[in-house]
């Protein structure tokens, strides 16, 4: 099972990037959100969705973002394994 504690963080996250666009009802965010996010959705875990998040905020490209923070996950693993 999926470690519940993982859910309020992601919403606080989800909540201050919504803030940026507080015009758009909460269908316009999402939709515009999941827009700027050029890759699968799907297959995402809750740690990357934070790093996505944080991109949208920051004006950076979403997916270059995760796709650079699992580079970098992958590579410590690879230390340590």
């Amino acid at each position: 099972m999926r470690d519940i504690n993982r859910i309020d963080p992601f919403l606080q996250k989800l909540g201050e990037a919504w803030k940026k666009h507080p015009d758009f009802r909460f269908g316009q965010f999402i939709t515009n959100f999941f827009g700027a996010y050029k890759g699968d959705v799907w297959h995402l875990e809750e740690d990357e969705w934070m790093v996505a998040i944080q991109a949208f905020i920051d004006g950076k490209d979403m997916y270059e973002a995760v796709d650079e923070y699992r580079e970098a996950k992958w590579n410590k693993e690879q230390i340590y394994d």
